[in-house]
């Protein structure tokens, strides 16, 4: 009955939604409790909607000589902090839709959902346990197609922090996620993990924490995966070993970091197994009150764009800044290189290694309290061993969005 409602009135929805948000924006909170009704509105054009390399005619897959798109977007959105006692329960939701001028096929409506319980009982233990879901169009960045896919990813998480003494934390968590296609022909993508992990920290006063952490996932395929050679089961197990640490040098500068050892064995075909040094260090540097620098480096392994293999292992390092010159203006602006390793696929041809390098920079505008403009520019470029894998793209995008 509720989907058959929603089908007749489906463009009403957007409007239904902002009127309820309207609604609740007006009811009692209790003090330092926020309610956050919000719209958006964007316009993003991308000039290689479909990542198609340069050495591809466009109008062999595309029938036309254009590889661009202009896309309008329009979201409508709750934002909830609610306290009770020493209890956080944080809402965060909102629909959108997407036209697309050229590809007009491609057009969608999406969601986005997330609740969060930040929980405390007692002066010993506490923790947070939570829900997301949400619906997109899957990205041509990958598999560089013209199918229309609607992905839906959905997880599950939670962890308990129990207070040994006043320097010496015990940390335990659990999660499961869900990642559905979308399209019978991708079946072979859809993906399910479940991970559980356990760790002790040590946290002096200046709430600088040094620690260890083991993790262990395992991830499941439901539909087997046909190749021209057999059939195969990309099920894996994957086991992490990390040291973590978030240090805060002075005022002006935090390091986090996370450094260890993977191992992953998958259900068959172990050439495709992973062993080796893992993790991501970050570093922030308040250069002054009005610029901040960032930098990263990370080795890690997993799936790349849901759709690119069992898992990735992907090398790569940022360096970005942000810039406040006034209060209600920002610059910001960060260089990319990612390299990609597909240790995860099995086919009977070369073994895929990509380079990504991109740059984006943003500027923001806030001429109001709940009135914030936004202009987002990237350009990226990838190459490859495989023909036909690499592309050029850049992209630009203009929004504004409101809050109530």
């Amino acid at each position: 009955m509720i989907k058959k409602f929603l089908g007749m009135h489906k463009a009403r929805v957007p409007v239904l939604l902002y009127g309820t948000f309207l609604i609740l924006c007006q009811a009692s909170a209790a003090p330092g409790d926020t309610v956050q009704p919000y719209v958006s509105a964007s316009v993003i054009h991308d000039t290689n909607l479909f990542r198609l390399s340069s050495s591809r005619d466009p109008r062999l897959v595309l029938g036309s000589d254009s590889k661009s798109d202009t896309i309008k977007r329009v979201e409508a959105g709750l934002a909830v902090d609610y306290a009770v006692g020493r209890q956080q329960i944080i809402l965060k939701g909102g629909v959108n839709q997407n036209w697309f001028e050229r590809f007009s096929f491609l057009n969608y409506d999406g969601s986005d959902a997330r609740a969060t319980w930040n929980w405390q009982f007692g002066n010993l233990w506490q923790g947070d346990l939570g829900y997301s879901h949400g619906r997109t169009l899957t990205s041509f960045t990958q598999l560089q197609d013209r199918l229309r896919a609607i992905q839906t990813q959905q997880s599950a998480f939670g962890s308990a922090v129990y207070k040994l003494d006043p320097d010496w934390r015990i940390r335990a968590g659990a999660g499961w996620s869900s990642f559905n296609s979308g399209l019978p022909q991708r079946r072979f993508f859809n993906r399910d993990e479940a991970y559980a992990s356990v760790g002790i920290m040590h946290i002096n006063e200046a709430n600088n924490s040094l620690g260890v952490e083991v993790k262990r996932t395992e991830a499941r395929f439901p539909e087997r995966e046909v190749t021209p050679l057999s059939i195969f089961d990309n099920g894996y197990t994957q086991t992490e070993l990390s040291a973590v640490a978030d240090w805060r040098y002075t005022g002006q500068s935090r390091f986090q970091g996370r450094l260890g050892y993977t191992q992953s064995r998958h259900k068959q075909i172990s050439t495709r197994d992973f062993n080796g040094v893992t993790g991501r260090l970050a570093y922030d540097w308040s250069v002054s009150g009005k610029t901040l620098l960032n930098m990263a480096l990370w080795r890690e392994v997993g799936a790349i764009d849901n759709v690119a293999s069992t898992y990735v292992a992907t090398k790569g390092a940022s360096l970005g800044v942000s810039w406040f010159p006034a209060s209600k203006i920002f610059v910001k602006g960060e260089a990319a290189y990612k390299w990609h390793d597909f240790t995860g696929v099995v086919n009977a041809g070369p073994h895929r290694k990509d380079d990504v390098r991109s740059i984006s920079a943003s500027l923001g505008y806030t001429p109001a309290s709940n009135v914030q403009l936004s202009l987002d520019g990237k350009v990226e470029k990838r190459s490859s061993n495989i023909a036909f894998i690499d592309y050029d793209s850049n992209n630009i995008a203009a929004s504004v969005k409101i809050v109530f």
